[in-house]
């Protein structure tokens, strides 16, 4: 838990701690949102919707181009995307009649569930494939051009330590 600077009072830690993250009705839940738990509501909801497309998305790069810790990055890219939309997304899981927002680290582990849980057709294995090259493929065009516009360490201009004293 941090401290608010301005009421001094406990909250939860959440980088986005902007928005509420518990005792969240159901009138200011938003479309980008996404409901923990099985059924109806979570089915149809569109903010799961969007979550299981950014799964299928990904899941070429999870399943057979990543080992390990890399598995890590992609669910986590996952979840700043979601909390990059407009309203940020958050993952609600109901207490009584409000929801409260999971936090970060149970949302990574329901991504990571769904990567292991998500039905995939032959049409979505290659639509994940080709989304996957397209991201690698940007990746090093990106990477290519922050590199030749760095300056390399020999054109740099150097700076004198201390200022010269001129009599």
């Amino acid at each position: 838990r941090i401290i608010n600077d301005i009421t001094h009072e406990k909250m939860p830690y959440h980088s986005e701690s902007w928005f509420p993250t518990s005792s969240i009705s159901s009138s200011s839940i938003s479309l980008n949102d996404v409901y923990t738990g099985r059924g109806g509501r979570a089915i149809s909801n569109p903010g799961n919707k969007q979550l299981l497309n950014l799964v299928r998305r990904h899941w070429w790069g999870y399943k057979y181009d990543t080992h390990g810790h890399h598995k890590v990055d992609v669910v986590h890219e996952i979840f700043l995307q979601l909390r990059s939309l407009n309203p940020p997304a958050r993952i609600l899981k109901p207490q009584g009649e409000l929801y409260d927002d999971i936090g970060m680290i149970d949302i990574c582990c329901k991504i990571s569930q769904l990567f292991r849980d998500v039905k995939m057709t032959d049409l979505d294995i290659k639509a994940s494939k080709a989304a996957h090259a397209n991201d690698l493929e940007v990746h090093e065009r990106v990477s290519a051009r922050r590199l030749k516009s760095s300056p390399s360490p020999t054109t740099r201009r150097k700076r004198p330590l201390c200022t010269p004293i001129t009599p």
